[in-house]
């Protein structure tokens, strides 16, 4: 403790001694800048003073020398400002004089020119005076200075007085050279109306020609609806020709019209024209709509669709299945007695008291096609925005005839074909594999029901009709089929039949029946899958929907396929339904049996063999033949009557069990080396029979049977070397 105070008083006393040489050091630093500061002060007084009070000196003696000088400057500028602005008043003047002496020349030149009829003088005097500033033609001066004896109004009434005048005669000239069908004298005075300023005035005589040389086709129009033909297409031609006309006449004026009239700051055909074509073609539609609505006696179509009731598909629903109906001998009147086959034939898709509605729905759809075309004819030449208004009223009367009358139409036209294919419905137990009229006919109609949707180029017809329609497939088509293999099924109970002759006639009823409407459902399913390929290709679509998006939105073509996508959930549904259907197919006719036979083969199966009973096993079918003959019986009889897709769903499910009895079986065996030689022999053998009825393959079921025989053939070597499950899995 005694050392530690000893260096801690040394330290202070080091520090003290360090500030008292600090302040020392500090104390003399400022005692030299004191010394400097008082030599500076005195250096300043003698050398710098004197020089600056010099300067002031000279600076103020050549200050009062320049005095007068600059005053005479300061007067010198404001006269001169006062004369410049002088100058800008007399100039301002003449100009106001020169423009006033113009104004006046060009209206007294335009008034002797009009006189005359001199067209090029009357263009340069009347540019010349609209080219006089505003405020020289409303001024004071100008009122007095320009008026005459001639004309003593202010000068801007004369103006519009004059121009008015000429823009008449410009007008009458040119439907007097239009009638005469001078086209080079038309369009000569056609171009005056934009040298003179009346850009409007230009466009509304042009506008008036327009209507007047449609007025020609109106009439013509008006006389072929007074007296249609009995054309089922007639009203889309009419329809078609009117559009037609138009595109041709704006393709050929609307240049015309754009290189002499418009220009920047001033109205084009499209401002100027088209809301009066617009208005033509719209009461022209609407005409056509409602001469098209009363010949073709819609509301009485409707009125009849409404009231109609479908009774045969209640029928089917209330007793879908009828014993004897699939040979051939149903006591229904509708049954038919002989189950031979027939071509796919389309079936009409109206009721037999609406035959005019299958025409009348192409007649609308192909008219709905050329306003489309026609729409984004007006787009491309007009532009979106002045196409869609002017578009706009037809479009409005076009969506409502889609919503009320259209739809309505076409989804109870659909309603009354499925219930036709339904009734005109015919098994074919003579095809392989068995075969149905359902499929061909419902697709024919249901591919002419969305084809049409398609070519209305209406994406809301499109999205309705595909959604709308696959409800009623589903529930109309499918539905129906399914209810009559569960019908058939619990009609016939299999179950609660004893064996004999009535039970073997009931097993070979419910096996046609299911085999044949899981066909017509596994084809259902193809065609939905290639209408879905057909119709969302790009070239089937392109014709009706424009590919080019607009504001970041998906385009209409993108759009129609989407809604062409829609079929994608029928296929599956489809293929849930065939699934589900095999199934109750395999467990009411297949699986209690072959359960029985596989059981029965595998009762008697011994893999505790010595070497003679290896040789005995090796000369008797054994196991394999078994198992072939029970196949054979049971399974092999499906090949034929089901399609390839229907059997391998059958082959699967019956594969399973086999091989379910068979791994329960070898699990309670007990085996020698030769008997693992047998059981992988027996499993080889079994396994080439189903792969030689399987081209989609049948390996992988077979995979855990496998995997014990190739454990039970291992040497013990290979046992203590190896993992046995690794090496199962890669053998």
């Amino acid at each position: 403790m005694d050392t530690a105070a000893e260096g801690v008083r040394s330290a202070l006393a080091e520090l003290d001694a360090a500030q008292h040489a600090r302040e020392k050091r500090c104390h003399a630093t400022m005692d030299e800048a004191r010394h400097h500061m008082v030599g500076m002060r005195s250096h300043i007084d003698a050398h710098i003073l004197p020089v600056l009070q010099a300067a002031s000196t000279q600076a103020q003696a050549l200050g009062q020398r320049c005095e007068p000088a600059a005053n005479i400057a300061r007067a010198l500028y404001s006269d001169i400002y006062a004369l410049h602005e002088e100058k800008k008043r007399i100039e301002c003047a003449i100009d106001w004089c020169t423009e006033a002496i113009v104004l006046r020349t060009s209206l007294a030149g335009l008034a002797d020119a009009l006189d005359r009829l001199d067209w090029d003088a009357c263009i340069e005097h009347c540019r010349a005076a609209l080219g006089v500033r505003k405020s020289v033609l409303h001024c004071d001066f100008s009122k007095t200075v320009v008026p005459s004896i001639m004309f003593p109004e202010a000068p801007a009434e004369t103006l519009q007085t004059l121009h008015s005048r000429l823009v008449h005669k410009i007008t009458r000239h040119f439907e007097h050279y239009t009638e005469e069908r001078n086209e080079q004298e038309a369009t000569r005075f056609l171009g005056y109306f934009a040298a003179v300023d009346a850009h409007w005035d230009g466009l509304r005589t042009y506008s008036a020609l327009a209507c007047s040389l449609l007025e020609a086709h109106q009439r013509e129009l008006h006389e072929r609806l007074a007296s249609p033909t009995a054309s089922p297409m007639f009203y889309a031609t009419v329809w078609t020709a009117l559009f037609e006309h138009l595109a041709v006449f704006i393709s050929k004026h609307q240049p015309v019209v754009d290189r002499l009239l418009s220009g920047p700051g001033h109205p084009d055909f499209a401002a100027g024209v088209l809301p009066e074509l617009a208005r033509i073609w719209t009461a022209l539609g609407h005409d056509i709509l409602v001469a098209w609505r009363q010949h073709r006696q819609v509301p009485h179509l409707l009125a009849q669709a409404q009231d109609m009731h479908l009774a045969v598909i209640d029928r089917i629903r209330a007793t879908p299945f009828v014993p004897g109906r699939i040979f051939g001998d149903d006591p229904r009147p509708s049954g038919r007695a002989s189950p031979a086959p027939r071509a796919a034939t389309p079936v009409t898709s109206t009721a037999s008291s609406m035959p005019a509605v299958e025409s009348l729905l192409t007649e609308r759809a192909s008219m709905g096609a050329q306003w489309a075309l026609f729409s984004q004819f007006l787009q491309r030449s007009m532009g979106i925005k002045a196409a869609d208004e002017q578009a706009a009223p037809l479009d409005e009367m076009l969506q409502s005839c889609w919503r009320t009358e259209f739809l309505p139409l076409q989804l109870f036209a659909l309603r009354a074909s499925i219930q036709q294919v339904h009734k005109l419905d015919v098994p074919d137990l003579q095809a392989r594999p068995y075969g149905s009229s359902l499929p061909d006919d419902m697709f024919f109609a249901l591919r002419t029901v969305w084809m049409r949707a398609l070519s209305t180029s209406s994406l809301y017809v499109a999205e309705e009709l595909f959604t709308q329609a696959l409800q009623l497939l589903e529930s109309d088509y499918v539905e129906i089929i399914v209810l009559r293999m569960d019908a058939c099924r619990r009609t016939l109970n299999l179950a609660g039949l004893v064996e004999g002759p009535r039970r073997l006639a009931a097993a070979r009823e419910v096996r046609a029946v299911m085999c044949v409407y899981l066909n017509a459902l596994d084809v259902s399913a193809m065609y939905a899958e290639r209408l879905l390929a057909d119709m969302s290709h790009p070239s089937v679509l392109e014709p009706y929907f424009d590919a080019e998006s607009r504001d970041n939105l998906p385009s209409d073509l993108a759009r129609a396929q989407n809604t062409v996508a829609l079929l994608d959930g029928l296929v599956t549904k489809l293929r849930s339904a065939i699934s589900f259907e095999v199934q109750e197919l395999f467990a009411t006719l297949v699986e209690t049996r072959l359960r029985s036979i596989v059981n029965e083969s595998m009762r008697d199966v011994r893999y505790m063999l010595d070497e003679e009973s290896y040789a005995q096993a090796s000369e008797d079918a054994g196991l394999p033949g078994r198992v072939s003959s029970a196949w054979e019986l049971l399974i092999h009889a499906y090949r034929e009557p089901l399609t390839e897709s229907n059997y391998a769903l059958l082959f699967n499910a019956a594969a399973d069990v086999l091989v379910q009895e068979w791994e329960r079986t070898i699990a309670s065996l007990t085996f020698t080396e030769l008997g693992a030689l047998r059981f992988d022999k027996d499993l080889r053998s079994i396994l080439g029979f189903m792969a030689d009825h399987t081209p989609w393959g049948i390996r992988d079921k077979f995979l855990r049977l496998q995997q014990i025989s190739y454990v039970l053939n291992m040497d013990d070597e290979e046992l203590e070397t190896m993992d046995v499950y690794e090496a199962a899995l890669s053998h």
